[in-house]
Formats: structure tokens, C-alpha cells, sequence
């Protein structure tokens, strides 16, 4: 995660404004993009061509531009498959430039020119607009009818196909009580939400996020959200009886505040939220694409290197990385604020390493004078796995 929104931020997205456009899809939809690789991307290519649209008309009438062919958005997507409560609930973010490219008449240059933000009604009509696209492409396929068709998942992977559907529609799905919903616990009920666009049958835009083009910091943090793992073990715990209790981030309007889950179908609501292999959970589209005419001219230049190791101060720049992975304490740096190779002399570059002590009797001293444990830790006894039959119905 923190890897990736480095390399966004240094890399991809340059110093200009960000909004983040939210697609949610209907449930029956849900269950297709689970597991459908080829659809999960024409959901997105719909949804990103309806935002576009808008920002290029947008941008012909603010600017007066001759053609919406001069103007050139860009994005990254990134492809979630999970919500607070650990369900399977497959949606899309997509981080957009708040504005266009113009590229300047010797076609060397662009400049970006920023736009006013959507109104209430332009994200509805963005909403309807990837609904009535990806509809029609259903149509196509033979895939929009409200006649039972052929579930290819189910045919292939019975188990899969029950564990999704049943953290899409919140029930249990292993052991004597598969089929019955989610065990909750209650609280305080949660303060209504701002009036938002109507869902157009299902198809829900949310676009309420921007950060300005000063704001590197909050790019990066938007970027770590886009690209979140499903859960933070801060909201899991352990019960004395077993099971396992997860909070939620905020409690839903209905007081839920808690969900509890039997060890074996907890670990059905993991699986439903691996993605199937080889899929593509981050994209890039308009500028940002890897083959568009015009991404030279705005992705930023890669940062200088900051591996190269430090002894005494020096005002010479390093040369430009090349590389796309970061070490642990490069990314400890950028997430916690706490440079761990921070040279105490110079305090401009990291510290150089000066040896590399193996003795075991030289590290037991070195330990005992700064007053830590010079002896490792007991492990836990090895024991056997518990032999399990998951109990899917035929």
C-alpha cells in the first residue's frame, strides 16, 4: 500500500488537483466482478469514459475551447472488493485530475487548467451514464435478463461460489447455522448522511474528495486509501468463546456497531476477499496511461536517490532512481515521519554501514550494555493442524 502511493505520487500524478469518483454497483452485479476479470474491466473502462465526458465538456465550455480533443484528463483506478464489515462488496475508486491538460500549440508543452466541481446533478448524471453503458453491454453478452442463467463460478467452484454469495448477502455460510444472517451487536446509531445523488438503479457516484495541487501529503494518504488491505487486526479480537469480533469503522445508521463470526466461516469472508489471480487492481487511463502522446510532458521526474550512503555533509545532489522498490525504512520514513537512517552528523543523507557483528558473544555484550534481552525468545510448541471438512452444501 505505502509502496504503491509512493511510486503514484513521485511518479505518476503530478502537482495538480485530485478528485476521487467512487463507483458502486448493484448487488447481482457484485457477484459477476467477484470472480468475472473481463467485466471488472469494462466496468471501469464505462465508468472512467462517463467521467471523462463530463470533464471534457465541462472543460469546452469553461474554457472555451475549440474541440473537447484539445483537452486530456487523466486517472488511476484502483479496484476494492471489500467494506467495512468484511463483506465482498467489489467497487471502484477512481482518482481523476480536478481539471484538463491543454497542450499549448507547439506541442512540446501542456498546461493543466483546473474546473469547478461537480454538482449534485452532473454526478448523477455520471452514475446514469455508466449505467445505462455497462448495461447495454450486458445486453451485448446476453448477460441482462431476469431469467436464471448459467453461474460459470459455480459450475467451476461450488465452495467459492458460496462463500462469495454469502458475504455479498451478509449470511453465514459454513457449519449448523449456514443460511442465517451475520450476528450484529448494536450501539449508539449513526448521524445521518448529507443528502448524496440518487443511485441510478444501483449505480451510486460519490465525489465528494479533492486535494488541492499544493497538498503532496494528502495525495499520498488519498493514494494509501485507494490502495487499503481489507482489514486492520486493530478492529479484530479474539473472544474467550472463540469467535471472532470485528468493528466496524463507524456504526451504521441502524446502531450496528460490531460483527461476530465463527473461526471457520471467518475465515469463508477472508477468502471471498482475494481477488482472483493475475487481475489488475490498479490502472491507468488518459494522461496517465503508459502509451498516451501527452505523459512525458506531466508525470513528474523521478526523484533523486536518497540510498547513496552519507559520512560527513555534502551540497552535491544525488543522481535521479531508477528503481520502483523502496527499502523498510525509506517507507517508514514516509509514513510514520521518522527517518531511522538519518546521519546524526550531517542530518542530509543516511548513515553508511560500518560493520556487521556475527560473534554471538560480541552481540550479547553489545545487548546486555544497552540494557536490552540478550537472550531470544521461547517459541510456542509445535502442534499438529487440526484436520477440518467444511461443511458446503451440494
Amino acid at each position: 500500500m505505502s509502496e504503491t502511493a509512493a511510486h503514484l505520487v513521485d511518479r505518476i500524478i503530478p502537482d495538480v488537483p485530485m478528485r476521487q469518483w467512487v463507483l458502486t454497483v448493484p448487488q447481482p452485479l457484485r457477484y459477476l466482478l467477484s470472480y468475472d476479470t473481463e467485466l471488472c474491466s469494462v466496468v471501469i473502462k464505462e465508468h472512467i469514459r462517463s467521467v471523462f465526458a463530463w470533464l471534457l465538456q465541462k472543460a469546452k465550455s469553461e474554457l472555451g475551447l475549440a474541440s473537447v480533443t484539445l483537452a486530456h484528463p487523466g486517472a488511476v483506478t484502483a479496484l476494492q472488493r471489500f467494506n467495512s464489515a468484511a463483506a465482498l462488496s467489489v467497487h471502484i475508486h477512481a482518482l481523476v485530475t480536478d481539471g484538463v491538460f491543454v497542450a499549448k500549440e507547439d506541442g512540446t508543452s501542456v498546461a493543466f487548467r483546473a474546473l469547478p466541481a461537480p454538482t449534485h446533478a452532473e454526478i448523477a448524471s455520471v452514475a446514469w451514464s455508466t449505467c445505462q453503458r455497462v448495461v447495454e453491454h450486458l445486453r451485448r453478452e446476453g448477460r441482462f435478463t431476469d431469467a436464471e442463467s448459467t453461474d460459470a463460478l459455480a459450475q467451476d467452484e461450488p465452495g467459492l461460489a458460496q462463500c462469495y454469495s454469502g458475504s455479498i448477502l451478509g449470511i453465514l455460510t459454513l457449519g449448523p447455522k449456514a443460511g442465517t444472517r451475520v450476528v450484529r451487536l448494536f450501539g449508539q446509531a449513526a448521524d445521518e448522511s448529507p443528502t448524496k445523488p440518487k443511485a441510478a438503479h444501483g449505480f451510486d457516484v460519490h465525489a465528494g474528495t479533492r486535494v488541492s495541487a499544493d497538498d503532496k501529503k494528502g495525495r499520498e494518504r488519498l493514494c494509501r486509501y485507494l490502495l487499503r488491505p481489507p482489514l486492520s487486526q486493530d478492529r479484530l479480537t479474539r473472544l474467550l468463546d472463540g469467535r471472532v469480533q470485528l468493528r466496524l469503522k463507524r456504526p451504521w445508521r441502524d446502531g450496528t456497531t460490531h460483527m461476530l463470526f465463527e473461526p471457520l466461516d471467518f475465515l469463508s469472508k477472508l477468502a471471498a476477499l482475494v481477488p482472483p489471480p493475475r487481475a489488475h487492481l490498479v490502472r491507468y487511463a488518459g494522461v496517465f496511461a503508459p502509451n498516451h502522446k501527452l505523459r512525458a510532458h506531466v508525470v513528474p521526474a523521478p526523484p533523486l536517490d536518497e540510498n547513496t550512503p552519507c559520512i560527513h555533509a555534502t551540497d552535491e545532489p544525488s543522481p535521479a532512481s531508477t528503481k520502483r522498490r523502496q527499502s523498510w525504512a525509506q517507507l517508514m520514513a514516509r509514513v510514520f515521519e521518522k527517518d531511522v537512517r538519518q546521519c546524526p552528523r550531517c542530518g542530509k543523507g543516511p548513515m553508511q554501514t560500518i560493520a556487521v557483528i556475527t560473534q554471538p558473544l560480541v552481540i550479547r555484550k553489545i545487548l546486555e550494555s544497552i540494557g536490552m534481552p540478550a537472550d531470544a525468545p521461547r517459541p510456542y510448541p509445535a502442534r499438529l493442524p487440526v484436520q477440518a471438512e467444511l461443511e458446503f452444501s451440494a
